[in-house]
């Protein structure tokens, strides 16, 4: 027997099609719900220090919510999704 190629292992570990739109749209939601978070953060910090809430909030912060967001709803998608595809038997 030999191995799989990144390729090959690719085509045959790939998700279901419910699990990809659930990972994606939660990694949508996630990084947009994160971003605005972020967003609001960094405009509370800039009232409070203006030069380092300038600094910061104008771009890091919506950065960082977006990226934690988008990882986490990514996770919770791809979790919800492969239980509807085993609940269904799709997979």
């Amino acid at each position: 027997m030999r191995e799989l190629s990144v390729t090959e292992t690719e085509v045959v570990s790939g998700a279901g099609f419910i699990q990809d739109a659930l990972g994606s749209t939660g990694k949508f939601l996630g990084g947009s719900i994160g971003s605005a978070i972020g967003t609001v953060t960094g405009g509370l910090l800039g009232s409070v220090v203006p030069v380092i809430g300038n600094i910061i909030g104008g771009g890091i912060f919506s950065k960082v919510g977006n990226s934690v967001g988008g990882f986490i709803g990514s996770g919770v998608g791809k979790i919800v999704g492969g239980i509807i595809e085993r609940i269904g038997g799709m997979k």
